[in-house]
């Protein structure tokens, strides 16, 4: 009940987020002048980095001193898998939410576990996957500078989505 939601394509995230939105306003829990929406990707960068300058949401080392990636649980279940080597968070595949990394700003997740889908400034269109997965291991994907621009419709293992309570 605590894992992530993956293995969802861009359309289905933004339904479920227009079906929150009219639960939540429906039983009070939010204003009629609020949506749930996913990020654009620059307020996904605002929450990974915290507001502070270093290149990972966990700071300026490698290998990271907490998240889910591909390490040495991962390579029981998956033998022939490149790992950070130096790194074991426990996780052959996704963790619990609460169990992923914390960035600067408390949130759980911001790197590793699962790739975050994320729209462009024009809301309601794919802009990139963001974050990385519980099976990457390279420095450069897990940056928070990178984007993986991969296709929106894409229904991946480690592709998932949080997201950003915002007026309407």
């Amino acid at each position: 009940d605590r894992q992530p939601v993956v293995r969802i394509s861009f359309p289905e995230a933004t339904l479920f987020a227009e079906w929150l939105t009219d639960q939540e306003i429906l039983a009070g829990a939010i204003p009629a002048s609020h949506v749930y929406r996913l990020p654009t990707e620059e307020e996904w960068l605002a929450m990974a980095s915290g507001g502070l300058q270093h290149p990972y949401p966990w700071g300026q080392e490698w290998p990271p001193a907490q998240g889910n990636f591909a390490d040495k649980s991962a390579q029981l279940l998956f033998q022939h898998w490149f790992v950070i080597e130096s790194y074991d968070d426990s996780f052959p595949v996704t963790a619990p939410v609460e169990q992923s990394g914390l960035n600067a700003q408390g949130l759980h997740g911001m790197a590793g576990n699962a790739w975050e889908l994320t729209t462009g400034q024009a809301l309601g269109n794919f802009k990139s996957w963001k974050g990385g997965g519980w099976q990457d291991y390279e420095p450069g994907k897990l940056r928070m500078s990178f984007s993986y621009g991969s296709d929106g419709w894409k229904r991946d293992l480690c592709g998932g989505f949080r997201l950003v309570l915002a007026p309407r």
